[in-house]
């Protein structure tokens, strides 16, 4: 007899597979929700964040949070929101290390 859908499951499965490349040097957090937009009634959605381990050592990971608005989201937008996100943590630990050989105190906090 099938089962219900687990959509957090289902999606940290997505994510999972989406960050399996980059091996233990990225995580994933999925957790619900609750996006207000000025003028609209409140709509729930997820939000996907994506960690990556920081370059200097002794600092947090890094990370950026995406909230994408339904319930059921399909893997395209889930490939796509870690694809997008992975190249901003690139570019954010890039630019984090290039400040600590530089002898900056500390890590940037990686654009949103």
């Amino acid at each position: 007899m099938p089962r219900p859908v687990d959509h957090k499951t289902r999606l940290e499965g997505w994510m999972r597979d989406a960050l399996a490349i980059r091996g233990d040097v990225c995580g994933y957090i999925v957790a619900m929700a609750k996006i207000t937009a000025p003028g609209q009634l409140p709509q729930l959605g997820w939000t996907l964040v994506v960690t990556m381990r920081n370059p200097l050592l002794g600092q947090g990971d890094l990370y950026i949070p995406v909230t994408v608005p339904g319930l059921s989201l399909d893997q395209p937008i889930v490939s796509r929101v870690v694809s997008d996100t992975l190249t901003k943590l690139d570019a954010a630990a890039a630019e984090t290390l290039r400040q600590g050989m530089h002898g900056s105190n500390g890590a940037k906090q990686p654009p949103a």
